[in-house]
């Protein structure tokens, strides 16, 4: 558990010296991050290590030390549901963690960005955001598979990145209007802000998933305001940003005959009465590239089921 420690770091060390300390004009300006490296590589070897005994324990409460926000949301139903399931019907649970990390530490923040392969082999990235805690821990925050591939971070001489804020002008979307032009997509296939993202290779995909495979289905989105709302932002090497942020939605399904629906799977576990509309609510997270020149593109996404009415 030392690990999932924040650790403050600062100054060269405190090796005890004969000489003066330095007066305020000649002490030399330093930034500071709130964790290293190598720190940051060890969080993430012990997220990996504590998830995996979580789920082989199928105990919620483990993965409230190691996850918050949105992740744990989203994770907590997942093992609620799968806990919800007759045990003949329970997929087997798998070991599996990030590999080979390349970790984004900003200066001055209490947050960082990892990029990540996974265990398991294969070609497969995601991107990772880790927040620090009030018991003063590191927690995973966001977890995003990639379909492409993310923009080079800046770094400064000292390799700290860059943070951004909210409502920087930099690219063709504010990162604080992320979520909601993604979410617009669901909503009305990219009609109002959601826009910029529709030509992108992600935008479509996701304008793809919005239509339901069975052609007797029709679904309609409506976005909601995450439970765990936020974004983080990073300044890319092209002047532009890199941003992660939560999104949600509710989805309304419903026949078109009109005829009561049965709910099936996950969604059965908040409501299994056949019914129309069939309400579900999602949340998840995003990862946006925010060019400074060109249309932005979605990254990745991942949300899951919470809840159903």
């Amino acid at each position: 558990m030392a690990l999932l420690t924040a650790c403050a770091t600062g100054g060269r060390g405190d090796t005890p010296s004969s000489a003066p300390p330095a007066t305020a004009e000649e002490q030399p300006l330093q930034k500071s991050s709130a964790i290293t490296e190598t720190e940051a590589l060890d969080v993430i070897a012990e997220y990996n290590e504590r998830r995996n005994n979580a789920y082989g324990a199928l105990d919620v409460a483990l993965l409230d030390e190691i996850e918050g926000g949105s992740t744990l949301q989203r994770n907590r139903a997942d093992m609620e549901q799968y806990l919800a399931l007759p045990e003949a019907d329970r997929r087997t649970i798998e070991d599996w963690g990030y590999a080979d990390p390349e970790v984004y530490i900003p200066a001055g923040e209490t947050w960082w960005m990892a990029k990540a392969g996974y265990t398991t082999g294969g070609e497969s990235q995601a991107l990772l955001t880790f927040e620090r805690g009030q018991e003063d821990d590191w927690l995973l925050v966001a977890a995003i598979p990639l379909a492409a591939d993310p923009p080079a971070i800046a770094l400064d001489e000292d390799g700290l990145a860059e943070a951004v804020l909210a409502d920087d002008p930099a690219g063709g979307l504010l990162p604080q209007d992320a979520a909601a032009a993604y979410e617009d997509l669901w909503e009305t296939g990219g009609t109002g802000p959601g826009a910029p993202l529709a030509t992108s290779a992600g935008g479509q995909d996701v304008l793809e998933r919005r239509s339901p495979q069975d052609p007797l289905l029709l679904a309609s989105y409506t976005a909601t305001t995450p439970e765990h709302e936020h974004t983080w932002s990073l300044r890319t090497e092209d002047g532009g940003t890199l941003t992660v942020a939560t999104t949600a939605h509710t989805e309304s399904m419903t026949d078109v005959f009109d005829a009561p629906l049965t709910p099936r799977d996950a969604s059965a576990h908040y409501n299994s009465t056949p019914r129309s509309p069939l309400i579900a609510h999602y949340t998840g997270e995003i990862a946006v590239s925010i060019p400074a020149d060109t249309d932005p593109q979605i990254l990745g996404d991942r949300w899951k089921l919470i809840g159903a009415e």
